[in-house]
């Protein structure tokens, strides 16, 4: 929907005589983007105008995401191994546009979060619904939609994510545990991002093993979350 910064359409007035709106506001679920006048030739032509509307559009989809002072890198499941005979599960993702040398975060995560984002990946079900798919189907019989999963801070050796949903009325932010919120971003086709932050701390080159990463063990993905 877009709504231009007086707040409504100028009707029966001669084109030279309209005052030209500080702004356009492009709104998204996940933000709102402003988009300067300036940016559009005087006269408001419409192509100028859908021009600069498909560029916005163009970059809401960019790998990299300001929130505040913060970035966030739009991020996806490279890979998942089974770490130890008892089942945890080592999920790797790959931050898209983050520098190469911190673009990779592994996340330990328990034997049944493992399971049930190997399920999602895979689009597959278990016989009876299990506790990520009876939350899904919770969320979606209330009305709402899950909108994005973050990576937001490591404490601890521990990390945090905020679980985003969309409802008929708002944005509700929610504490998750990252092994429960990838289970359910990936079920719903809900974007991942991983902060900068995180990624600062624990992240590594692409393909570094266990074996070969030589920070420091507060940042090593040990603990099973």
């Amino acid at each position: 929907m877009i709504r231009d910064g007086a707040g409504g359409r100028h009707v029966g007035r001669p084109a030279a005589a309209r005052e030209r709106p500080p702004f356009l506001v492009l709104r998204e679920p996940a933000r709102l983007v402003i988009v300067p006048t300036g940016a559009i030739e005087p006269g408001g032509h419409m192509t100028a105008r859908l021009t600069v509307i498909a560029a916005v559009l163009a970059a809401s989809g960019c790998a990299a995401r300001e929130t505040g002072s913060a970035r966030e890198y739009r991020s996806r499941v490279a890979r998942t191994e089974q770490v130890d005979p008892l089942g945890s599960t080592r999920v790797v993702l790959l931050a898209e546009g983050a520098p190469a040398a911190r673009s990779e975060l592994s996340i330990i995560v328990g034997p049944s979060e493992g399971a049930a984002i190997a399920r999602a990946i895979e689009g597959t079900r278990a016989p009876r619904p299990m506790t990520h798919d009876l939350l899904a189907a919770v969320i979606e019989r209330l009305g709402a939609k899950v909108r994005r999963l973050t990576v937001t801070r490591l404490e601890g050796g521990v990390f945090f994510a905020e679980l985003v949903l969309e409802t008929a009325s708002e944005m509700v932010s929610l504490d998750a545990r990252p092994s429960d919120g990838l289970a359910l971003a990936i079920a719903a086709s809900a974007p991942i991002y991983v902060s900068d932050r995180v990624l600062l701390e624990a992240g590594r080159p692409p393909g570094t093993s266990d074996d070969e990463d030589e920070s420091p063990a507060p940042n090593r993905p040990g603990n099973v979350i």
